[in-house]
């Protein structure tokens, strides 16, 4: 058995994100293993002759206890949900899931209990969405769950990682039976354009959209493609908002210049605007 390993750390947004999880297990027939990661807390009082520290056994029971009575609040009665504590740094431990198991994807709130309130990522869903060696899936806690998986947006830019992108979308709506939608915003010249030159660089950016979208035509799935003449960092977010989508696909890196990253821009810009959950797909490693 597989599993879908969702974050839960009592945030609201770790409480939607076991909610989307729970949906994409019993969508692709993974489990849902809901993972807790815990520390001794920093503001532990020094010991001494007048005060013992808390054991582990004590500390690991309460986070047992307390993450048991999260996931009967958050989910149906009945969800049959894996529970796990790892003890240690989030980000690292929850790196580590897919190295101790088959695990098809790691779900995580976009902003954690820890740090500052103000950020728009929290610094473990961005470690996991810059280093997991699997999807990654990015939610607000206001993202919109609902019983099933309509319509799945994925970026297309004719690069490994959107391929690789549009693969694990187009696999995930064939499970859903869910319609998917395919954009391609092409970059076009900053300067002011004949609308000759413009028309053709157009037509072109749709021709190169059939010819990436090829395999996808080839799979049992209601497919739409869009070509958008605007910034797919602003464009991608909007586009999944209007066309109601459950999940914005993207590959971790696209064909942009700065291959060294290890985050391409556009993913790094849609995983922090998108209203819609997001879904980061790894793609090889650039060496180091």
């Amino acid at each position: 058995m597989t599993h879908i390993v969702v974050a839960v750390d009592g945030s609201d947004s770790s409480r939607t994100a076991l909610r989307l999880g729970a949906l994409l297990a019993s969508t692709t027939g993974n489990e849902v293993r809901a993972v807790r990661c815990w520390e001794y807390s920093a503001n532990l009082p020094l010991p001494s002759a007048l005060s013992d520290p808390p054991r582990a056994d004590e500390v690991e029971a309460e986070h047992a206890e307390a993450l048991a009575a999260f996931v009967d609040e958050t989910l149906p009665a009945g969800t049959e949900v894996v529970t796990r504590l790892r003890r240690g740094p989030a980000a690292h431990k929850l790196l580590e899931e897919p190295t101790i198991g088959d695990v098809d994807a790691l779900v995580v709130g976009s902003r954690g209990l820890g740090g500052f309130s103000g950020l728009i990522l929290g610094s473990v869903s961005r470690q996991l969405v810059e280093h997991a060696t699997v999807p990654v899936v990015v939610v607000r806690e206001d993202a919109a769950v609902g019983e099933r998986l309509e319509r799945v947006v994925v970026a297309i830019d004719g690069s490994t990682g959107a391929e690789r992108a549009a693969a694990w979308a187009a696999t995930l709506a064939e499970q859903a039976g869910a319609e998917l939608v395919a954009v391609h915003c092409p970059e076009m010249p900053q300067a002011e354009l004949p609308p000759e030159v413009a028309v053709q660089l157009r037509d072109e950016a749709r021709e190169l959209m059939t010819t990436w979208t090829a395999p996808l035509r080839d799979r049992p799935v209601e497919l739409e493609t869009m070509v958008i003449d605007d910034d797919p960092r602003r464009a991608l977010p909007e586009v999944a908002e209007r066309q109601q989508a459950d999940l914005l696909v993207v590959g971790a890196r696209g064909a942009g210049k700065l291959r060294q990253l290890l985050l391409g821009s556009v993913a790094d810009a849609v995983v922090r605007t998108s209203p819609v959950p997001v879904v980061v797909v790894p793609g090889d490693r650039p060496n180091p």
